[in-house]
């Protein structure tokens, strides 16, 4: 598997996906799916990457925004220190 690199990830989406959602995410996903380490999406909004390792990355920055002032960024959220 692919290590995850925040920064690779984050060039990938501002180059391919201009429109930042989270069904943005999801396609991103099924076409590059490497970028995501083997990660899922989830959270309330499906803006949160959670890595096999337990890491959770926030990936959207005010998704419940609806003035469309969404910009993709890719944040440490938890680590699992188990």
């Amino acid at each position: 598997m692919t290590p995850f690199s925040p920064v690779a990830l984050l060039t990938m989406l501002l180059t391919f996906y201009p429109d930042v959602s989270p069904a943005a995410l999801v396609l991103a996903r099924r076409e590059r799916p490497d970028y995501f380490a083997g990660g899922a999406l989830g959270g309330s909004h499906g803006d949160k990457l959670t890595l096999p390792d337990g890491t959770v990355w926030d990936l959207i920055y005010d998704v419940e925004n609806e003035t469309g002032d969404r910009h993709w960024q890719v944040i440490l959220m938890i680590w699992n220190l188990d």
